[in-house]
């Protein structure tokens, strides 16, 4: 039953993406947005979502062994959805979103940070993480800051502010 409500999840986040990014109401020019905009991390899903339903949930090379971002499942793996990818994939989507609605000039940079180490026990477990810069809150001055993202395995997020700096550029190198 659980991996029916994941196969569920997945169509119909795809479904959300594809209905927005095909739709003609937002190719007009005062919305700001293009027509048949691509984004990665939806490709991936898409992908992914492709081999749940239409190869028996046996990753593909076509499919799932073409994704950038979500490398979860190797083609030939029989695939497990779970909750921990799903806050995964929620985790990498508030970065995503952040660089999507940024008009002023001030993109997010982030780079996604690859746990080798041993896991530890639930809840602590890490699930994602991921390193980034982007524009100070109002409240907290001006300038960019270097943050630590993390989703753990309970569900809970965390981000702390590492360091800051007048410029990106200043903590492009530190990170």
């Amino acid at each position: 039953m659980a991996q029916l409500a994941y196969l569920g999840w997945v169509a119909a986040v795809d479904g959300a993406w594809e209905k927005y990014r095909t739709n003609p109401l937002y190719d007009r020019k005062d919305s700001g947005l293009k027509h048949g905009q691509e984004a990665s991390l939806f490709g991936d899903l898409h992908k992914i979502r492709n081999d749940l339903l239409k190869n028996r949930g046996i990753a593909q090379d076509r499919n799932t062994g073409r994704c950038t971002e979500l490398l979860w499942f190797k083609p030939g793996d029989r695939m497990h959805m779970s909750l921990d990818r799903v806050l995964d994939f929620l985790h990498r989507l508030g970065g995503y979103m952040r660089n999507f609605l940024s008009g002023d000039g001030k993109v997010l940079v982030a780079w996604c940070v690859k746990d080798e180490g041993p896991s530890i026990g639930e809840p602590y477990r890490v699930i994602s993480n991921r390193v980034f810069i982007e524009a100070l809150p109002e409240d907290r001055g001006s300038g960019f800051g270097l943050f630590i993202g993390m989703v753990f395995a309970d569900g809970l997020a965390w981000t702390v502010l590492v360091r800051q700096a007048a410029t990106r550029k200043d903590l492009v190198n530190e990170a």
